[in-house]
Parts: structure tokens; C-alpha cells; sequence
């Protein structure tokens, strides 16, 4: 798994959402994909389990975290780049 707290922040494209695709090569267990709208609000989270082949969804970004994150269509997050370049999510009820 990924280290708690952590994740991996996909940029796929800064100004509107557009269609998006993930495959789970080489990933060995499942992470929950966080497609998030230009404003890093949630529009969807997918399961992604290992070796599966197709994940689609609309995005600008995709965060990858560990499953069962929490996380849900309609939550905000906020995203922070502190001088490290390590990327925190706090979601926003």
C-alpha cells in the first residue's frame, strides 16, 4: 500500500475536466482514484484493483490514495505544495 497520509496527484488537465483513463499494471493492491474538477472538487471515486485493465472517468486531476480513503463525490479538497513538493489533501466538509 501507500504510506498513510499519502498519495500520488495526477495533473491531467488544469483548465476544465476532460476524459480520462488509468490501467493497474504493475500496481499489487488497490488504491481508490479521486477525480477532481479544475477547483479540486470531487466529481467521482473508483476503485482501483490490481492488474484491472480499464478506468475511465473526467477529470483535471486524479489523486491516488490507499482504498476505503473516505472520500466521496461532492467533497472539496485543498490541495498544498509546501517547499518539499509533497502535495497534502485535506478534504472539506
Amino acid at each position: 500500500s501507500l504510506p498513510k497520509d499519502e498519495g500520488i496527484l495526477f495533473y491531467i488537465n488544469e483548465e476544465k475536466p476532460v476524459e480520462t483513463q488509468f490501467h493497474m499494471h504493475n500496481v499489487p493492491f488497490p488504491i481508490d482514484m479521486i477525480f477532481m474538477d479544475d477547483e479540486f472538487k470531487v466529481l467521482d471515486v473508483k476503485r482501483g484493483n490490481p492488474e484491472e485493465d480499464d478506468i475511465r472517468g473526467i477529470a483535471s486531476y486524479v489523486l491516488e490514495v490507499n482504498v476505503d480513503s473516505g472520500v466521496k463525490k461532492g467533497d472539496e479538497a485543498e490541495i498544498d505544495d509546501d517547499d518539499t513538493h509533497e502535495y497534502v489533501m485535506k478534504v472539506l466538509d
